[in-house]
């Protein structure tokens, strides 16, 4: 099986894939494959409903698991279930079921904590009622009172404020780890149109201070995939989700705001978001003769 770059024509043939086999996660939706090409060495398999992605950073034989055909899917792990290092990312429950049964105990299969996705309700977010979002609304209030805060569409007319706002953010971070969104946050904002990315663009105190952007995966499910603000002040990104879940369309009844990575500061700061629930994500190796 031959693997290749993955190009913009690839969208909507992957596109189709997912939406058959209702494949509703972010990790194999088209706009994150292939934003993040680069930073995640990705390259595509694609052949008439299947494809397959690999991804050196998650290991030198590392795939996340195929998306299709069950037939093709069970040709796939039996070409490569005899490969030293073979590794299957991203799996859903029923990916896990489906190896389990084609490769009987051939993997070693973990739960993937990091890499599951956070999911939010939209409504709750407006909303922002009873006990669990005490907390929350008690932030907001105080951000409201000692800034003067405002939220405008993001769109590619004010992408260039967006992207000096990453630029700021970098220069906040010092020196950026080998793994960062900096250069998909560039990329995805000079791509607002082509993906039909939407989200928010925020100002405080008349200057901007943070954006937001994200795209459908599912009829109903808008994905969060960027967050940047060039300021420490407490409080912004849950106004910024507040907001964003405001602006999109109610039709999405759950933002998903993608993994974690296993960051300890990050999981706290999603977890007091009040998320609905988690994506649950495994991760399979082969087991060594």
């Amino acid at each position: 099986m031959d693997f290749y770059p993955i190009v913009i024509q690839h969208r909507q043939p992957i596109e189709n894939i997912r939406q058959k086999y209702r494949h509703d996660t972010s990790s194999h939706a088209f706009p994150l494959l292939y934003l993040w090409r680069d930073v995640m060495g990705l390259t595509l398999a694609l052949s008439e409903d299947f494809f397959v992605v690999r991804s050196t950073w998650r290991g030198r034989n590392a795939y996340f698991f195929p998306c299709g055909d069950a037939e093709r899917t069970k040709d796939f792990l039996q070409s490569h279930v005899g490969e030293e290092d073979f590794r299957l990312c991203y799996m859903r429950k029923c990916d896990v079921d489906f190896l389990q049964e084609q490769c009987p105990g051939r993997f070693e299969v973990s739960y993937d904590r990091g890499a599951c996705e956070y999911l939010y309700s939209r409504a709750e977010q407006v909303a922002m009622q009873g006990s669990a979002f005490i907390k929350l609304r008690t932030k907001l209030r105080h951000l409201e009172r000692t800034y003067q805060l405002e939220s405008f569409p993001l769109t590619a007319e004010n992408a260039g404020v967006a992207r000096d706002v990453a630029l700021r953010w970098t220069d906040m971070q010092g020196v950026l780890p080998p793994f960062n969104d900096f250069s998909v946050s560039l990329q995805a904002l000079s791509l607002l149109d082509t993906f039909s990315l939407s989200g928010i663009l925020v100002y405080m105190d008349g200057e901007p201070v943070s954006f937001a952007l994200g795209c459908t995966i599912a009829p109903t499910i808008y994905d969060l995939c960027l967050m940047k603000q060039c300021t420490a002040v407490r409080g912004l990104s849950s106004y910024m989700l507040r907001q964003l879940c405001r602006e999109i369309p109610e039709e999405y009844a759950v933002v998903n705001m993608e993994e974690d990575l296993g960051i300890e500061g990050l999981q706290t700061h999603k977890k007091e978001l009040r998320p609905i629930g988690l994506v649950d994500i495994w991760e399979g190796k082969l087991k060594t003769p």
